[in-house]
Formats: C-alpha cells, structure tokens, sequence
C-alpha cells in the first residue's frame, strides 16, 4: 500500500521532473523456495533470503533536461525493515542521437 508522486518544476532555463513512492509492504509466508531439476537429474531446492515480514518502500528521483537530447538523473530507493535496511543510489546521463 503506497502512494506516488511526480512533478514538473521549471528550474532556471530548464526543466526537471520529480518523482518519488512511499509505500508499506506487507509478505506473506515464508523464506521464498523454487525445486528445479536439470533436464534429466535429480530435482534439487534452491531457497532464498528471508524477506522482511513488514517494510517501507522509498524512491525519490529528478531527471533534469540539459538539452533536446541529453538528460540528467538522479535517484534514490531504499527499503527500510526491522533488522534490516537496503539503500542505493544512482546518476544516469541519457544521450538521444
């Protein structure tokens, strides 16, 4: 359950668009599980890291044009849990030709 948001702000002779998400998210069950099997051998279970019971969701974002065909952005998300906390940050130059 969350919601989203996006905008977009003249900045000096430019333009930036803002986005951003806060959100709960609620798992059910247990540690995720798959049984694989290669084709004619023996099946095998790969099991997966445990996923917070309860989490906040957070993205922020601003992608700035520079010109016509070059744009700027940055980005942030994160998921913020009892005993555990993943952040990342990213920057992307997107040239069009």
């Amino acid at each position: 359950m969350g919601a989203r948001f996006g905008a977009t702000v003249p900045v000096a002779s430019t333009v930036a668009r803002m986005t951003g998400l806060i959100a709960w998210q609620h798992t059910f069950g247990e540690t995720p599980t798959a049984n694989l099997a290669f084709a004619g051998g023996t099946p095998f279970t790969i099991a997966g890291l445990p996923i917070a019971e309860d989490a906040l969701q957070l993205q922020a974002g601003v992608a700035l044009s520079l010109s016509r065909r070059a744009t700027l952005e940055f980005a942030y998300s994160g998921q913020i849990a009892s005993g555990s906390q993943d952040h990342g940050l990213t920057a992307r130059l997107g040239l069009r030709f």
